[in-house]
């Protein structure tokens, strides 16, 4: 089995995505396997968690799209659709003022945001001319995140809100 994504989050589990469809959790303090209630029937690709802990963005690639799992009942609370995925690792993030948002790469070199309650697609944004395969949400900056690509660029993003006021629940424009 090969490893696509690994992290270590609260409270202190190395946590790992396999190519077998699995995501495996390991007490760093103890060396010992934790339970984990991540059962996806697709390959996953990636996953990304809240700061909390509480909640996991998974990738899966067939079909495409992002779950969010609740990981204290193992459910599955939201699905994020709209996404390309099919041959490469495509990853999300969550982000923004109270990570109110999700955002991904595709593999239609372009860039999704959601809004992380509702599910609804907020924007989809050109700029890459290849698969964008990573994403990441300013820690210090709830208004900036960055993308990377297959076509050699990274593209650093703005979120505003359409008045222009720095964005907060989800009513945003975004300028690259």
């Amino acid at each position: 089995q090969m490893i696509r994504d690994l992290a270590i989050t609260p409270p202190n589990l190395l946590v790992m995505v396999g190519t077998n469809h699995t995501v495996k959790a390991f007490d760093l303090s103890t060396n010992k396997r934790e339970g984990c209630p991540i059962t996806e029937t697709s390959p996953v690709t990636s996953f990304c968690m809240s700061q909390d802990g509480r909640y996991a963005l998974i990738s899966v690639s067939h079909p495409a799209g992002i779950k969010l799992w609740d990981l204290t009942n193992g459910e599955v609370v939201r699905h994020y659709d709209g996404i390309k995925q099919s041959r490469y690792v495509v990853q999300a993030s969550f982000g923004g003022a109270e990570e109110c948002f999700v955002v991904s790469g595709s593999e239609d070199s372009q860039v999704y945001i959601w809004h992380r309650s509702s599910g609804e697609l907020l924007a989809v944004l050109p700029g890459h001319s290849g698969t964008v395969n990573c994403v990441s949400w300013s820690p210090r900056n709830p208004r900036l995140f960055v993308s990377a690509s297959d076509d050699s660029t990274i593209r650093i993003w703005s979120v505003r809100q359409k008045n222009g006021n720095p964005c907060q629940n989800g009513d945003m424009k975004v300028k690259k």
